[in-house]
């Protein structure tokens, strides 16, 4: 229930990123999608997902987000989200 145009932004597990490319298709275009990763070694544990109600425009998948280090420490994108109020883009 969105207006045309309108902006959807999802956050979700990868195994299900193909059913929801599935259910987005014909509905929401211009997908931006980005891996979450919890550190730099590791699959992605969670995936963003933005689209534009009714755009026709392509896909984009764009450079995952690194939550942290194995040390422990947030990586300096995540420190600049969390401390410093810094918004992410997709």
């Amino acid at each position: 229930m969105a207006a045309p145009k309108a902006s959807l932004n999802l956050i979700h597990r990868p195994d299900s990123l193909l059913e929801l490319l599935t259910l987005l298709k014909g509905r929401f275009g211009a997908l931006k999608i980005a891996p979450v990763y919890s550190d730099p070694h590791s699959p992605a544990i969670r995936i963003l997902i933005q689209g534009i109600k009714g755009s026709r425009a392509p896909m984009s998948l764009l450079p995952g987000l690194v939550l942290g280090h194995k040390k422990g420490a947030y990586s300096k994108d995540v420190e600049a989200i969390l401390r410093e109020g810094k918004a992410l883009v997709l």
